[in-house]
């Protein structure tokens, strides 16, 4: 069991992905501050409504920009979940808190066939949207990616904060996989069809094919 600083956002961030963050309060500045100097990590996890839920991401500081008067822009990469077992809130202006690791069972395999649904709906999600900033992948380059691709997929899904804090909570890729599959399948199509609408209204009514 370790302690490691705590950041609680409005926000759900994942293992193996990256997230900008402006850091602009004198606590959190010292937070960020410190875990440079000493080359360690912090938790991000979710607060809504006034409750910090105890599963969070640890991240690493992967970028920087500091300006003149303290502020810092930071880019954080997520490395893994833990679970907060203790929380300090009076030695530091910021939460410290006792963690312990966070992992899926052992015990399950996650079939092809659904990770390579899955997949596709993802592909077919960032072929909808160009300006999404994502990438297609094939089958080969995800799973040499992560162990864990679901967490991926998630972060261009269309999910909620509520949703995205679901799926970091559940220990097993294969429900979190199949959580994705059940959102993509009513969300693609109605992405699909707003582009098509789309590129019918910019070219004035009339399929390119037809000019």
């Amino acid at each position: 069991m370790s302690s490691i600083p705590i950041f609680p956002l409005e926000l759900v961030v994942f293992p193996g992905t990256t997230y900008p963050l402006h850091i602009f309060e004198e606590r959190y500045k010292a937070m960020i501050g410190l875990c440079l100097a000493e080359d360690s990590h912090f938790g991000i996890h979710l607060k809504s409504t006034g409750t910090l839920h105890p599963i969070g991401t640890v991240v690493d500081v992967t970028l920087l920009r500091r300006y003149d008067d303290g502020r810092m822009d930071i880019l954080v990469k997520g490395l893994y979940r833990h679970k907060i077992s203790r929380l300090n809130t009076h030695t530091t202006p910021y939460y410290l808190a006792e963690s312990m690791i966070f992992e899926d069972r052992e015990d399950e395999e996650v079939h092809v066939t659904a990770l390579m649904e899955c997949l596709e709906l993802y592909n077919r999600v960032v072929r909808a949207i160009p300006d999404l900033q994502a990438r297609r992948y094939t089958l080969e380059e995800i799973l040499e990616m992560t162990l864990m691709p679901s967490f991926i997929f998630a972060t261009k899904s269309g999910l909620n904060v509520k949703q995205k804090q679901e799926l970091l909570e559940m220990k097993s890729e294969s429900k979190r996989i199949g959580m994705l599959i059940d959102i993509l399948q009513y969300v693609v199509p109605k992405l699909e069809e707003h582009t098509h609408r789309e590129r019918i209204i910019m070219s004035d009514g009339y399929f390119t094919s037809l000019k």
